[in-house]
């Protein structure tokens, strides 16, 4: 989508602010998940490490303060990380009357946005997340990042790189908690430190392309592979499969998916590009209000 929207970021103090951003719920967007090192700290407030550093974002009534950075930190990296370029409102007016559940859902979860991963390390969580709940998915991340990730602070850890993690044995990654994942995560590691390959490139190719690069990755199947491509290579065009989604198609949508070859045929013609942004909504709006925890 080509959706495009200009904010006004000022300096102020040791961070940024971010002026009239009406579409950035911190819960929706840090919650919904898409990550995994982000923490509640406050009321509308999050810490998280990102790009090998800790950050702090607010939701205050002045806009949205991210810190400690510059302002040319903010344009270089974050701005894009946020996805602040693209223009959510004229997203959602665009999905908006095409279907009574995520009209709801829209307004149900406002201000959630896909944020733009680092691609290893989303590969590496996706990887780990299967079969597997949140709480134990950070719990895990935070033990690989300890052992194998560079100190930013007390208690903070940059995630590890492609390299740090190929040295690691199959022994000491399975110590950390992660089990049978452990092949894999060695196996990705590895395969990308000694192939050169650069997994920011594949944002280049059509969807279809960078997927089938994707699987080729063992521990990464469709569901993982369209997860690191939604939340990572900017690629909406795609509808990761998990139980909840499965639980979504078959209480919303079972009679309108019968006669398309899969629930991805499906939802990309029914929401067009929108259909991963879609996907998430749905996903959360579900899980947190209509089938799960009320």
């Amino acid at each position: 989508m080509s959706l495009v929207m200009l904010l006004k970021a000022v300096k102020e103090r040791d961070g940024v602010v971010i002026k009239s951003l009406t579409h950035f719920n911190l819960n929706h967007t840090f919650l919904n998940g898409q990550c995994f090192r982000w923490e509640k700290t406050g009321d509308r407030r999050y810490r998280g490490i990102v790009g090998g550093r800790v950050l702090e974002v607010a939701e205050t009534p002045g806009g949205i303060v991210l810190g400690p950075m510059t302002l040319q930190e903010y344009r270089d990296f974050f701005e894009e990380y946020f996805d602040l370029k693209r223009d959510y409102e004229a997203v959602n007016r665009s999905l908006s009357g095409r279907d009574f559940y995520l009209d709801e859902a829209l307004t149900r979860v406002p201000g959630l946005r896909i944020l733009n991963q680092e691609p290893f390390e989303t590969m590496i969580s996706f990887i780990v997340s299967a079969n597997n709940n949140i709480p134990r998915i950070r719990h895990i991340l935070h033990r690989l990042s300890e052992a194998y990730g560079e100190a930013i602070g007390a208690g903070s850890y940059a995630f590890p790189t492609p390299e740090a993690l190929a040295r690691a044995s199959l022994g000491e990654l399975r110590a950390l908690g992660t089990g049978y994942r452990d092949r894999f995560i060695q196996g990705a590691a590895r395969r990308v430190v000694d192939e050169g390959i650069r997994l920011e490139d594949l944002k280049s190719l059509d969807t279809l392309e960078a997927k089938r690069v994707l699987l080729e990755f063992d521990g990464v199947g469709n569901k993982v592979a369209e997860c690191i491509l939604l939340f990572s290579l900017g690629k909406w065009d795609v509808f990761p499969e998990d139980t909840w989604v499965k639980k979504i198609v078959r209480e919303l949508y079972s009679g309108q998916v019968k006669g398309y070859p899969g629930i991805r045929d499906f939802f990309n013609e029914y929401f067009g590009e929108g259909a991963g942004y879609a996907q998430q909504v749905l996903f959360h709006w579900a899980r947190n209000y209509r089938m799960g925890v009320k």
